[in-house]
């Protein structure tokens, strides 16, 4: 009779090359080697078993969770490293709450040369344990994603995102930066505006235009028309053309006037702080940054940790590369891109002096 352990030892270097190798590649191997048929969920016990002697167990993963912080704030000066557990009551073992990280490198880079804006949301692990992934993502000079701070919490509540933006102020605070009005965009997530305004009660915070469009199909407001609309509202970069937008949309679907007037936050561009230098108007950013975390949120806590780090470390390595070959007077990449894009459009303009020195375009 084939057994899981047994099925693992032989099958281990494939899982070793590629912890995601599909389950339908295992049993074409299982049957062409070894001649036996192997049933779907037999096989995913087999590959869980070979990727737990890659990564570990899920609970001493979780045990080693306060040693692997000590280790980055010992050898990484600067860094924010917080695992917060359950308080010891008697005999009961202490079970994990809480973990925060962020690098010396991401947050000096972030405070240094990026916009001041944070992109948070959340993403649910997959591994035996379960819980919420909280990012928080920044956009950098050259307009690319800038992971900022990343936590590990049993569920998306109030409570949980107050833990994550106590702990984001707190690693601001150990740089030396005190400032609390930062520009936060995000969904409307389940107690994130109690939490955010509770710690940074300057903060502006900003929704994210698709899926306050998304909420609005679930009230009911949809059509291509009014589709057509809400973007082109949400886009608008003065207001004429918002009121415009929404008049039409008024007389399409009155309604939905009501409905987006009643929106506290920020989510058309014409309303943006100009001082930001930030015009995104979706977490399309954030949710790029947790697709490249979704093959590693099965994994045990400390290998998806390590997964994340390694991710982000490269990345900012590569991208420290590319900026030291830019000069003090020179753009990055993105901003000389969109200059040269814009020249070449201005080429169909023409100016007409509207008297005095004011030109009309």
């Amino acid at each position: 009779m084939v057994t899981s352990q047994w099925l693992c030892t032989k099958l281990l270097p494939d899982i070793e090359a590629n912890p995601e190798i599909p389950i339908k590649t295992l049993q074409r191997k299982a049957l062409g080697i070894y001649r036996v048929q192997v049933k779907q969920r037999l096989m995913y016990k087999v590959r869980s078993l070979g990727r737990q002697q890659i990564y570990g167990g899920f609970d001493e993963s979780y045990a080693l969770l306060p040693s692997y912080a000590e280790m980055i704030k010992s050898t990484n000066p600067g860094s924010y490293a917080l695992v917060t557990w359950t308080a010891d009551s008697g005999n009961v073992t202490p079970r994990f709450k809480a973990c925060f990280f962020s690098f010396a490198a991401q947050v000096r880079g972030f405070l240094r040369g990026c916009r001041p804006i944070i992109g948070i949301d959340g993403a649910h692990l997959s591994g035996y344990y379960k819980g919420i992934l909280l990012t928080a993502v920044a956009i950098d000079g050259n307009n690319e994603i800038f992971p900022l701070a990343y936590s590990i919490v049993s569920t998306e509540s109030m409570d949980t995102w107050s833990y994550f933006f106590r702990s984001l102020k707190a690693l601001f605070v150990q740089h030396g930066c005190q400032r609390d009005d930062w520009t936060f965009i995000s969904d409307r997530m389940r107690g994130v505006e109690s939490a955010l305004y509770d710690v940074f009660p300057k903060a502006v915070r900003r929704v994210c235009a698709q899926h306050l469009y998304t909420n609005c199909r679930q009230a009911g407001y949809s059509g291509t028309a009014f589709h057509d609309l809400f973007w082109v509202a949400a886009d608008a970069y003065n207001p004429y053309v918002f009121n415009k937008a929404m008049e039409k949309i008024g007389k399409l679907i009155p309604e939905a006037v009501g409905y987006l007037d009643k929106v506290p936050e920020q989510w058309s561009r014409h309303k943006f702080d100009v001082g930001v230098t930030c015009d995104h108007n979706t977490t399309n950013f954030v949710e790029s940054f947790n697709a490249c975390t979704k093959p590693f949120r099965d994994l045990p806590v400390l290998s998806l940790l390590e997964e994340i780090r390694s991710w982000c470390m490269t990345k900012i390595g590569a991208r420290f590369d590319k900026a030291v070959d830019i000069g003090p007077d020179q753009l990055t990449p993105y901003a000389t891109k969109e200059l040269e894009e814009r020249s070449a459009d201005s080429r169909f303009c023409y100016a007409t002096n509207a008297g005095g020195v004011n030109l009309r375009f």
